[in-house]
């Protein structure tokens, strides 16, 4: 722990949003935007559209502003038009789940909702019938399982379920601290965002395969896939929370995410804690290079092709982050450059 005289979250607040500067992180990775990119966001949008989530022109302007329908392009570059927006359509799912559930059940303190949610969302993936009131959520994660199940082999799609299952669990834990206005650890954090991230088992997963590059778990389960799996969630959350932090704490919800976590756990102003998380960047990304090279002298082709998945995924999620209107960055990363 630092000093106890630093200050703490709360009374750095009103100098969290005027006050720091964004650095720029280290993403040594080729940046591959999808040559169709314009395509698979229209794709997106349609499928929002006939899915219920837009009922109006200024909710797709919204969308379209968010950036949201674009990240399955940045993350799977070498997928198809209808195998990226694949992709897009679960990570909107699960930005909106995340948004229109998990976060107003958290801030009021309603966790039964959450609970409610988060049992029937275990019940629509095993293909079991869903109750009169599902709602929209419900309605449309079934019907993302089902195309999951004609596009992926079985072993797949079941590894895609266990990995929603294991996002509920680490929302849940999420959403008691925010429930309780109380702030987890570092260590405890870290081990949260690895599964609220959504990677290992969920989008990489299905990002390898709308691209071709489905890896069978006898590889996959392999300890170096694993870990270099994980390098690869910590890097994409400590990027997230890089870019999103400040306008989380700008609305000064109690909202956790890395800045908030380091603010609290080390005693020191936001902008610190931005410059720390920065260096954990860079560390975990030198750590995924280095093992990356490793994993790729065995020479197996398939696991090959899968550390390119995730590299494309560290590396789209870094370029859509900075370019998204969702976190509201343009002015302070063009004043950093």
């Amino acid at each position: 722990m630092g000093d106890p005289e630093r200050p703490s979250r709360v009374d750095a607040e009103e100098s969290i949003v005027t006050s720091f500067t964004l650095a720029e992180l280290e993403c040594p990775f080729p940046s591959m935007p999808h040559p169709d990119q314009a395509a698979v966001e229209n794709a997106v949008i349609d499928w929002m559209w006939k899915s219920g989530y837009l009922v109006s022109a200024d909710d797709e302007q919204a969308v379209r502003n968010s950036g949201i329908g674009r990240l399955g392009a940045w993350a799977a570059p070498r997928a198809d038009v209808n195998g990226a927006a694949m992709l897009g359509n679960w990570l909107v799912w699960l930005f909106l789940m995340d948004d229109e559930i998990v976060e107003p059940a958290a801030h009021s303190g309603e966790l039964e909702v959450f609970a409610h949610h988060a049992l029937h969302c275990r019940k629509a993936l095993y293909g079991d019938p869903l109750p009169e009131d599902a709602g929209m959520h419900l309605e449309v994660l079934a019907e993302l399982r089902a195309q999951l199940f004609r596009r992926a082999s079985n072993e797949l799609a079941v590894r895609i379920t266990d990995g929603i299952n294991d996002l509920m669990l680490a929302l849940a834990c999420e959403a008691i601290f925010q429930t309780n206005s109380s702030m987890p650890t570092l260590s405890a954090y870290s081990t949260i965002r690895e599964s609220t991230v959504t990677m290992r088992a969920v989008c990489m997963a299905i990002s390898s395969v709308v691209q071709n590059c489905e890896l069978p778990g006898v590889l996959w389960a392999r300890p170096e896939i694993q870990e270099l799996e994980r390098l690869a969630c910590r890097i994409i959350g400590f990027t997230h929370d890089y870019y999103s932090g400040p306008r989380e704490l700008e609305r000064n919800d109690g909202s956790v995410n890395f800045i908030a976590v380091l603010m609290e756990d080390h005693r020191i102003t936001a902008q610190e804690a931005l410059d720390v998380l920065a260096q954990m960047n860079a560390a975990e990304t030198h750590k995924f290079q280095r093992l990356a090279e490793s994993i790729r002298q065995a020479g197996d082709e398939a696991v090959c092709d899968f550390v390119t998945v995730l590299e494309r995924w560290i590396r789209g999620n870094y370029d859509w982050s900075r370019e998204c209107g969702r976190y509201r960055l343009t002015d302070e990363l063009a004043s950093a450059e």
